[in-house]
Parts: structure tokens; C-alpha cells; sequence
């Protein structure tokens, strides 16, 4: 099978956002080679087995099986494309070298075993953590989508109910609810509004951003890690997550500059 690519016009997104054109043109490249390989079938878990693991706490992607030959795949083809588009970085990358158990270590976030991996690759483990997260998406977030009936109310982690990670972005909507949104399997679930999903703490800062009306910065005084939130009661967001989290890269440079960080690697694993 192959998972459903994520579809926007890039085109109209770059004539809106033009100073973001690349960034989007990029991540459009990046999606395209990804979900262009095929995969094994995966299986819908029961109901049963959903309800009791979203009430214990467990991501679902714990008892998921997936296809270490496909993720292989779309490791070596975006390796090859980074290679030819920036080969100062890539220059030392073996494109077609894919060590055996690196879906694995990406999925459990083995650090030891993933430094090891970069080692092996000649590459920092940012980058390899980056590449990882992109070949590993298609499966995700079909796994996400095969199971997008699953009862998330009966989940109450700060972390994506489908595969375990933190956040890349929020929106709170007009009730009031806040709606978390994964940067790795693209599903979104909810979370309690003034909780840091990060560490737990009751109580956020939140700064307004003059350049993007309903955009507020939410950071947590106890960890420095931030989340961008956009607020429904001022209208829609002018587009869709993932590329909302690419056109706002200038709001991550503006938090860095206030000593903050991401909670979560962005869309483009940066």
C-alpha cells in the first residue's frame, strides 16, 4: 500500500507567502519522494485493543508492526536527493547505505543508538534524526489515518496518541479546547488548554506576535520550551498545518532570540 500524500497548492502557498517559497517547495519535494514508496499492509487494530491502550496512556504505536524494508527505501531515495541538492553536507553520506535497526532506534528515540548510526553514516545526528523523521511520516500517518476512529477523548497525554510525540503546533479553538498537532504522523488530538504538554506545568507565558495576528507564542517558565498557537477566535489560519508550522519559521527564529526552544522538531525536522 501507499500512504495518501499530504495535497496543497504550493504554487498559490508561495505566491501568498513568497519569503517561505523555498522552505515549501522543499518540504513539497521532501513529501513527494517520501510517499512515493509503497509498503505492507497495515492492520487496523480492534476496538478493544484501542480503548486499552488510550486508557492506559500508551501510544497506539506500540504494538504496531511496520515495514523496515520500505522505510529503507525512502531513507536511501531522499539520502540520494539531499545529496544532489547539497552535497557540501551529503558529500561523505553513503546514500544507498541504510544500517539495519535504524527504523527501530528513530521509533523507540534510542539517542546512544542513534548517535552511533550517525557515526556509522558521517552525519551529525540532527540531520539523521531529520531524514529519519521524514522517511518514516508515509507510515505513520497511514497507520493514523487507518486507525482515525479511535476514541482519542479516552486520552489524556500530552503526546500524539498515534506514535508518542510531542507537538509541533496548537490551536485553540472557539469553545475554548486546545488541539495538539504531531509533527511526525500529522494527526491531531486534545489537550488541556494551560498545561505545558512538554513537562506537565499548570501555567504558561504567552506572547502575542504583532506579525501574525492569532498567533501567540506559548512557552512553559518551568522547561523554556515553546509551542505556536494559533487562536480561532480570531478567524482561520491562513493555512492548513503542516505548512502553517513552515510559513512561521520566522516566529522559531523570534523565540530563539528569547532563549526558548521548540517542544518538538518541525515538519521539516529542523
Amino acid at each position: 500500500m501507499k500512504a495518501k500524500k499530504p495535497c496543497i497548492s504550493i504554487k498559490s502557498l508561495a505566491k501568498k507567502f513568497p519569503e517561505s517559497a523555498q522552505r515549501l517547495e522543499l518540504f513539497d519535494s521532501i513529501l513527494k519522494t517520501a510517499y512515493s514508496v509503497g509498503f505492507k499492509h497495515q492492520d487496523k487494530l480492534s476496538p478493544e485493543t484501542v480503548r486499552s491502550l488510550l486508557q492506559a496512556g500508551t501510544p497506539l504505536l506500540d504494538t504496531a508492526s511496520f515495514d523496515e524494508n520500505a522505510f529503507a527505501g525512502v531513507f536511501s531515495r531522499l539520502l540520494k536527493q539531499f545529496h544532489k541538492n547539497n552535497p557540501e553536507e551529503f558529500s561523505t553520506v553513503i546514500p544507498a547505505n541504510v544500517p539495519q535497526g535504524l527504523f527501530t532506534a528513530h521509533l523507540d528515540a534510542d539517542a546512544d543508538k542513534m548517535t552511533d548510526f550517525s557515526e556509522a553514516l558521517s552525519m551529525s545526528t540532527a540531520t539523521l534524526v531529520s531524514c529519519c523523521q521524514q522517511a518514516a511520516r508515509p507510515q505513520l500517518d497511514a497507520f493514523a489515518q487507518i486507525n482515525s476512529e479511535a476514541n482519542t477523548g479516552l486520552w489524556s497525554e500530552s503526546c500524539c496518541p498515534f506514535c508518542g510525540a510531542l507537538p509541533a503546533m496548537a490551536l485553540v479553538e472557539s469553545s475554548g479546547a486546545r488541539r495538539l498537532f504531531c509533527p511526525n504522523c500529522l494527526s491531531d488530538y486534545r489537550f488541556s488548554r494551560h498545561y505545558c504538554p512538554a513537562c506537565g506545568h499548570g501555567g504558561l507565558n504567552v506572547l502575542q506576535m504583532d506579525a501574525w495576528p492569532g498567533l501567540l507564542i506559548e512557552s512553559c517558565p518551568e522547561c523554556r520550551l515553546y509551542l505556536k498557537t494559533w487562536s480561532s477566535g480570531d478567524g482561520e489560519p491562513p493555512c492548513p498545518f503542516p505548512w502553517f508550522d513552515i510559513v512561521t519559521y520566522a516566529v522559531d527564529e523570534a523565540a530563539e532570540l528569547q532563549g526558548l526552544k521548540r517542544m518538538s522538531l518541525s515538519v521539516m525536522g529542523v
